[in-house]
C-alpha cells in the first residue's frame, strides 16, 4: 500500500507519523481494511496486484494517546486485547467529559447571589456521572449519532443479526434515542466488566468473566465503530 501526501514539507517526521496513522484509522473505517506494521522479508517482496481506493480526508489531529490504543486493537491478536484496547480509547475522555459536564451546569450558576442549594443540586448531578458506567452514557450521549448508528447496523445483516437478536443485551433500534443509548450502555460495560475480571462500580455491579473468545470477537465490530465515534467527536470539539 502506498499513500501519497501532499504539503507536508515543513511537518516534523513525528506529525507525519501521526498523520499516517489518522489515515490508516479512517481507511479501516471506511473500508473495513486493518493494517499492522511489520519488517518484510524477502518471501513477502513480491509483486502483487494493485486495487486502487478513493477517500475524502481532511486531517482533524486525532489526540495520539488513544490513537495508540486504537492502533493497539487493530494490531492485537487476542480479541480480549483488542476488546479492552478500544474501551481504552472511550475510557481515555472520562475525566474531560465529567469537566465539560461539570462546567456547563455550573455556567448556569449565579455567583453574585449564591444560592447554596442550587450549588449542592450541580455537585450532586456531577457525583452522579462520575461513576464509569454514567460516565460512559455522557460519552456516547456526546458522540454517538443514533440516526448515524441505526444506519450502521442496517447496513450488514450480520450487525443485525449480532446486536439485534443476541440471546442477551440485544439492542431494539426501534426504540426510541434514549432507551438505545442505555442499551449500548449496558451492552458495552457488562462486556467490559466481564473480560476484565470481576470489576465493581459504585452500584455494586460484578461480571464474572465466563464468556468465549468467539463471543468477545463478535462485539470487537460495534465497540471499534463506537470507540472511532468518540475519538473523532473529542477530536472536533478541541480543535
Amino acid at each position: 500500500m502506498s499513500i501519497q501526501l501532499f504539503d507536508v514539507e515543513n511537518k516534523t517526521l513525528e506529525q507525519l507519523v501521526a498523520l499516517t496513522n489518522e489515515i490508516l484509522l479512517c481507511v479501516s473505517m471506511e473500508y473495513d481494511m486493518d493494517f499492522k506494521i511489520y519488517k518484510l522479508n524477502h518471501i513477502q517482496k513480491q509483486i502483487g496486484d494493485n486495487t486502487v481506493y478513493n477517500m475524502n480526508f481532511t486531517p482533524k489531529g486525532y489526540e495520539q494517546i488513544p490513537m495508540l490504543y486504537f492502533n493497539n486493537a487493530l494490531n492485537a491478536y487476542d480479541e480480549r486485547l483488542a476488546y479492552l484496547s478500544y474501551y481504552q480509547v472511550i475510557e481515555y475522555f472520562f475525566i474531560r467529559a465529567q469537566n465539560n459536564f461539570f462546567l456547563n451546569i455550573f455556567a448556569e450558576f449565579d455567583l453574585e447571589n449564591i444560592d447554596h442549594n442550587e450549588l449542592r443540586k450541580i455537585l450532586t448531578k456531577y457525583k452522579r456521572v462520575s461513576n464509569e458506567r454514567c460516565t460512559l452514557k455522557l460519552i456516547f450521549s456526546n458522540s454517538v449519532d443514533i440516526t448515524k448508528f441505526k444506519d450502521w447496523i442496517n447496513s450488514s445483516p450480520e450487525y443485525q443479526q449480532k446486536y439485534c437478536h443476541s440471546e442477551k443485551l440485544a439492542i431494539d433500534i426501534s426504540m426510541n434515542d434514549e432507551n438505545i443509548l442505555s442499551k449500548l450502555v449496558e451492552r458495552v460495560y457488562s462486556y467490559r466488566c466481564s473480560i476484565a475480571h470481576a470489576k465493581g462500580d459504585v452500584d455494586e455491579y460484578i461480571a464474572i468473566p465466563f464468556i468465549n473468545n468467539q463471543i468477545i470477537a463478535n462485539e470487537l465490530p460495534l465497540l471499534k465503530y463506537l470507540a472511532f465515534e468518540v475519538i473523532n467527536k473529542f477530536s472536533q470539539d478541541n480543535i
